[in-house]
Order: structure tokens, then sequence, then C-alpha cells
């Protein structure tokens, strides 16, 4: 290599892009090597959140007219994720088509240009992407293909189109049939077009796929009795569900149906015996707001105050967590905000275990 090369990497180091810069383009006639260590250079300034310097040096690189089809397929590349990390997806998405048109199986630009698509919610050519991935032997592609059905499954039933929405739902249970989302959708459809029966089974289904979801859902499920005229079962199946997924969120319902239908204090004497072996504050909490009505004038302020904290406490308390990045909230998002990872944010039941004074 000649000297100014070393010169440049000097300029580097000593945190001098600048002039590092406009060595290195003198010295891309000298071969491949400087061709990569143009590229590197520039994932150096991307990674150091300096975009704008990456972007001139990936285009620079693309003018010069002595790099090979490799290496421009590699500046191509570069470029396309420079500028989505500046949040110029238009520009990203037509270089990345052209990098595709010249190499249609890059799995780093589909991947590139999935993301890209993902951002503008453009679900119908992301899930057109994420087939080509998944062709082209890309792993883990089969959850990520059934959200996309999902999110064009959820388009639909706001335009009402009922057809299309079965159809896209079918489609991501074909793709990955423990798609919770899938079921939680098809729940919903079934239940709109007044097909309660069906809408119930959706609901199993989803049990069955992962009964962390049960607080979601139970609610509807017994909403789905009451619209087929089984008032009386609906105890019945909903002790047995809570049997099966035990869940304070799922315990809470209950709890309001014995209210109903018996008293306050069977649907007291039952939740003070669920929480003997599942704790939960929010079940804590409606055991004290059920107590003040039956407790002496005395006492009732005693609940009153235990309420309020017991208030203050649920109120910080996250509904959801990421089980790989840890970002929670009280939202459930089926792709975490932080991570961007499809289907890793699950309910956390509130059980006041972890909190310290």
């Amino acid at each position: 290599m000649p000297p100014e090369y070393f010169r440049g990497l000097n300029y580097i180091l000593n945190e001098q892009p600048d002039q590092a810069i406009e060595i290195f383009s003198r010295l891309l006639d000298h071969g491949a090597e400087t061709v990569e260590l143009h590229l590197a250079v520039g994932n150096l300034f991307r990674r150091r959140g300096e975009v704008d310097r990456a972007i001139r040096v990936h285009q620079q690189l693309l003018t010069h007219s002595g790099i090979s089809d490799s290496q421009r397929h590699s500046a191509l590349l570069e470029l396309g994720d420079d500028y989505v990390r500046a949040g110029l997806l238009d520009r990203a998405e037509q270089l990345l088509q052209e990098l595709l048109q010249l190499d249609p199986s890059n799995q780093a630009g589909l991947a590139l240009l999935r993301d890209v698509y993902q951002q503008e919610k453009d679900w119908a050519r992301a899930l057109e992407v994420a087939q080509r991935l998944a062709a082209s032997g890309h792993d883990d592609m089969n959850a990520v293909i059934a959200h996309y059905h999902c999110e064009l499954a959820e388009s639909a039933l706001s335009r009402r189109d009922f057809v299309v929405a079965q159809t896209h739902i079918a489609q991501a249970l074909q793709a990955d049939p423990q798609c919770v989302r899938a079921s939680f959708v098809e729940g919903r459809l079934r239940f709109d077009e007044g097909e309660h029966e069906a809408a119930l089974v959706a609901y199993e289904r989803l049990l069955k796929q992962d009964p962390s979801y049960v607080g979601e859902v139970i609610e509807r499920m017994a909403e789905c009795l009451y619209k087929q005229g089984k008032a009386d079962g609906v105890a019945d199946y909903l002790l047995a569900l809570l049997r099966r997924y035990p869940s304070g969120q799922a315990a809470l319902v209950v709890t309001h149906l014995l209210k109903q239908q018996h008293s306050e204090h069977d649907s007291a004497v039952f939740l003070a015996h669920f929480l003997s072996r599942t704790p939960s504050l929010q079940g804590l909490l409606t055991l004290v707001d059920l107590s003040v009505a039956s407790a002496t004038a005395e006492s009732r302020d005693t609940f009153r105050v235990a309420k309020s904290v017991l208030e203050r406490v649920i109120e910080q308390q996250p509904a959801y967590r990421c089980r790989l990045c840890g970002f929670s909230g009280k939202v459930l998002h089926w792709q975490c905000p932080s991570c961007k990872n499809w289907n890793s944010v699950r309910p956390v039941e509130i059980t006041g275990l972890d909190i310290r004074c």
C-alpha cells in the first residue's frame, strides 16, 4: 500500500474524517483493498451516527468506474442502509430495488428492503419480500409472514371486508400454526359476523397456542356464550377455563360474574381462595373493594387507604413486557416498539412479588 494509506488511517484515528475521506478517494485506483477500506470507513461513520459522512463515502465509491460488480453491489447495499438510518426511506427503496435487479438473491438487500416496507407499513410489499426471503432459505420468516397477513386482515376488517380478512387469517395460520394474533383476529372477525360459536373456537385455539393471553380473551369468550343463549352455563365454563389457565385477569371476570349471579360475599370468597394460590395485585384490589361494602364503619377507612395504595402501585406496573429486550408498557404491541421483534411482547401478571419497599 502507498504511504498515503497510512496517512488516511492516521487521520481516522485522530478524529479527522474529512481529511481521511479525501485521501482514501485518491487511493481508489490502487485496488480492491482500498474499495474495501471505503466500505469499512463508511460503516464506521454510520455506526457512530455520522450518517451524512457515511453517505458521502458510499456515494463517492459508486461514482468510481473501476470497482467490480460485487463491490458495486456492496456499495449499493451500504448506501441503502445509510438512507434507512437517515430516514430517507424512498431513496433507500429505490436504491435497494436497483440492487435487487442486479442481484435478485441478495439476502441482505431483501432484508433491508423488508425493513423499509415495514417502517412504511406497506404490509403487502413487506409480505412479498418476506416470502422471497423465505424461498431463498432465510430462517425464521414464517412468524413474520403470519404477522404481515394479520396486518392485512386487520386492515380488511376495518373496511368490513370479511372475505379478504378471513383469507389472510387462513394464510397466517398456514404460515405459522402457533400464531396467537391470527386466532385473536379471527375471534374478532367471527364475533363481528355474528358467528359466536366459531369465535369461541378461535379463542379456545388461541389459549392452546399461548395460555398467557387468557386475560385478553376471557371476557369476549363469556360474551360468545351469552350471545348463543347459554347464560346458565357461563359460570361453570369460565371456572373450568380458569382451572386450566390460571390468570388474575381472568379471575376478575369470574368474580364479576359471581357477583352478578350470586352475591358479593360469594364472589369475595371465590376470589380470596384464588388469590391464596395465584397472587395478583389487581385481584387483591378487587377483594379490598368487595370488602368495603360489608365492613364496619370503623374499618372502612382502613380499607379505603389500602385500596388507594394498591391503585397507585398497580398504576406503576406494566401490563405487557417484551421477553427479548425487556420493553414494558400498558398496551399490547404485536411488534415490540423497542427491539422491533414480532410476537415477543407478552401479558404479565401484576403479582407484587417483585416489589421492594
